[in-house]
């Protein structure tokens, strides 16, 4: 990650009149470390969990390791943040989207929602042999507004309310569906995340996080 979202507009390019920079609120910048606690709904117990900002490698400029092992591959550009590709470690499995599959845009308007097609193929990162057909990934982002948010990390202000709404078909019809709200603090990033996930129509996944501290660059 090693870039510092956030920074001027790309060459040639002017911010929307009454747009905001959501880069801002995203600043993945290498060496950085969030740490959250995760509550699920039930008798299901909190547990702490770590994002980490690495290094650019493998063609990305930016790179966030998520709990669990997961590892996204992400760049800049002057459309929003694009991911080319993902690694589930846990699996051996690694997807390709095509085109990159835009996480967010650069700049966005309250209300006005940006939506992207992708397709995604995953491969064995043993042997590079495709593991099935392709599938298609069909997001909506949106700014909803801002809020001032208080989480075991501190209160912080003026953060940025944001929806993102994520469709996977495979090639059989069947449907998974995982809704993102986040509340992003300008220069620190997700202060408060809840994540709801369905495979067809049925909940299967259901938690909230809130920061507990950040080290590094972005802090």
């Amino acid at each position: 990650m090693l870039v510092c979202l956030g920074g001027p507009a790309f060459a040639g390019e002017k911010a929307p009149a009454g747009s905001i920079d959501v880069y801002k609120y995203w600043p993945w910048t290498a060496g950085t470390e969030w740490k959250y606690k995760e509550m699920r709904k039930g008798f299901l117990p909190s547990r702490l969990d770590t994002v980490k900002a690495l290094a650019p490698a493998d063609g990305a400029s930016i790179r966030v390791q998520w709990p669990g092992g997961w590892l996204d591959h992400y760049n800049e550009t002057g459309k929003g943040l694009e991911r080319p590709k993902d690694f589930d470690a846990a699996r051996g499995i690694y997807g390709v989207y095509t085109p990159p599959a835009v996480q967010y845009p650069h700049y966005a308007r309250l209300g006005e929602p940006y939506r992207r097609t992708a397709m995604r193929r995953e491969f064995y990162s043993a042997d590079g042999k495709p593991v099935g057909p392709e599938s298609r990934e069909d997001m909506t982002y949106a700014a909803l507004g801002f809020e001032d948010v208080k989480v075991p990390a501190g209160l912080f202000k003026d953060c940025l309310m944001q929806i993102r709404d994520y469709k996977d078909v495979n090639d059989k019809g069947v449907e998974r569906r995982k809704i993102v709200i986040s509340w992003n603090a300008p220069g620190v990033g997700p202060v408060r995340s809840c994540v709801r996930e369905f495979s067809e129509g049925r909940i299967i996944e259901d938690f909230c996080v809130e920061l507990t501290g950040v080290s590094g660059p972005a802090k």
